[in-house]
């Protein structure tokens, strides 16, 4: 092998170790960006999340408002879900990304490091070949002898000036690149960890909207079909879906008037007693207006007696 091709193989080992760093930082560069912007979405989650749970009702009372005001708290509660979901759906996106991304990165650096072994023995094999013994009869005498061992003394001196930057390069990549692998492991663990807090921060607000709206439905105040919307409960009411009503609270006239209250033969008996009732008075009345003044004096009276 010639000294100019000698000379190509650092040159050529030197370029590949400039390009595998611009590599790795613009890898480096394109983590940090997406870990930046992922830890941006899951603290916008998280504000999302503490203003759902500030917006909670207090206490049971607040299912008492309006239907309108229930079902519109129940639509902002279904969108607010929907959004948590999708930011959950995105932050697992991302994480999957970071894992493979972080998985070829492996790859790729193991293959840098064999690709650099190879052209170490590669450049320590020519540099041996360049080093081996010349015959005298090539060197033209011992004048030509010294030259050629004062340029094997330099030769020699730059191979152990190559040879020790390489491996400091070397030994300083690898190790800045063990705690970036360190660092972007902690981040992931990080991302994991808050994950599954949200997941559960998830599942615990699904389960008190699904009692809100267990409530919601019990104390929901069933619609009137007069068309008049609302209405206060009766006094005279059942209670409950299966109670039956008091009808000693109720009025004479919603008492015998009700349907499903009395037979149909007791309510005709009851109707023909108080008609009978109504005539006998009105006839008290008449024989009471028509009957003649009695005119006698107190005398009469007396005699009478």
């Amino acid at each position: 092998m010639s000294a100019a091709e000698g000379g190509t193989e650092p040159a050529e080992l030197l370029e590949v170790n400039q390009q595998w760093d611009q590599q790795f930082r613009s890898m480096k560069e394109l983590y940090t960006g997406k870990l930046a912007e992922l830890q941006t979405k899951l603290e916008a989650t998280e504000r999302l999340l503490s203003s759902l749970e500030k917006g909670r009702p207090a206490s049971p009372r607040a299912s008492a408002e309006p239907a309108d005001l229930a079902q519109e708290q129940q639509q902002r509660e279904e969108k607010e879900k929907q959004t948590l979901s999708e930011e959950l759906h995105a932050l697992k996106k991302e994480n999957k990304l970071l894992k493979e991304n972080n998985a070829a990165m492996s790859r790729r650096r193991e293959h840098y490091e064999c690709e650099i072994k190879r052209l170490n023995k590669a450049l320590q094999e020519a540099l041996k070949v360049e080093c081996s013994p010349l015959p005298e009869d090539r060197l033209g005498g011992p004048e030509a002898g010294c030259g050629h061992e004062d340029m094997r003394t330099e030769m020699e001196v730059l191979k152990q000036q190559i040879y020790e930057e390489d491996f400091r390069r070397e030994r300083s990549d690898r190790e800045r690149l063990n705690q970036e692998k360190e660092q972007l492991q902690q981040m992931n663990r990080t991302s994991q960890s808050q994950l599954n807090q949200l997941k559960s921060k998830v599942k615990a607000c699904r389960l008190e909207q699904e009692r809100l709206e267990r409530q919601l439905e019990q104390m929901r105040i069933p619609p009137c079909r007069c068309g008049l919307g609302l209405h206060l409960p009766d006094t005279g009411a059942p209670a409950g879906p299966g109670a039956v009503p008091d009808l000693q609270r109720l009025p004479p006239d919603r008492q015998r008037g009700a349907p499903g209250r009395l037979p149909p033969d007791a309510q005709h008996a009851a109707h023909a007693k108080q008609d009978a009732r109504t005539n006998s008075s009105i006839t008290s009345k008449h024989v009471r207006n028509t009957s003649p003044k009695n005119t006698a004096g107190p005398c009469e009276l007396r005699a009478v007696l």
